[in-house]
């Protein structure tokens, strides 16, 4: 699972919460589609939405409604399920405040709504990608040096000398 305004993956923590993360050691989730729990692989585990503004739980309890979530067709990029109180909540990751990752009401999801002027709806975006597209993309975008911790960029020139892929669309 990944969360493109962070450039981060969805990874399950010590906790049982979620938390963005690098992409290297991110958790492996299996999802059949929507109305159906969001699996952590290899385990009997799934995401849990427990309420507004708190965070996602990783349960065993999977055949509850709050473990039943579906990709908001309005966006295609929210994850939605609901809580205990029926409301609708989001899967949301704010990079600027913290590295958990909350369920809170959907943003922007029509022309009146009101929570666009608070928040950017992109941190309520997430995408359920394979490991292969996450690889060449995360590869496409950066490359993060170890030695040096520097971001650099991404151009035809520096993946050949760093041997990483580059997709020159140009």
């Amino acid at each position: 699972m990944y969360h493109p305004l962070s450039g981060k993956c969805v990874m399950a923590n010590e906790n049982n919460t979620l938390e963005a993360s690098d992409c290297l050691n991110r958790s492996k989730w299996s999802y059949t589609g929507d109305e159906s729990p969001i699996w952590l692989m290899g385990t009997s585990l799934c995401l849990n939405v427990v309420g507004d503004g708190l965070p996602v739980i990783i349960s065993s309890d999977c055949s509850s409604n709050q473990s039943t979530w579906r990709v908001v067709l309005d966006s295609k990029l929210h994850i939605a399920a609901r809580d205990a109180q029926g409301r609708s909540l989001c899967l949301e990751s704010n990079p600027f405040n913290s590295n958990i990752i909350l369920t809170r009401e959907c943003l922007c999801l029509n022309d009146d709504d009101s929570l666009c002027n608070e928040s950017p709806p992109q941190i309520q975006w997430f995408t359920l990608i394979s490991r292969f597209i996450l690889t060449y993309s995360v590869c496409a975008l950066a490359w993060f040096s170890r030695d040096s911790g520097i971001h650099e960029p991404a151009s035809p020139t520096f993946a050949k000398t760093k041997n990483v892929p580059y997709y020159d669309a140009s």
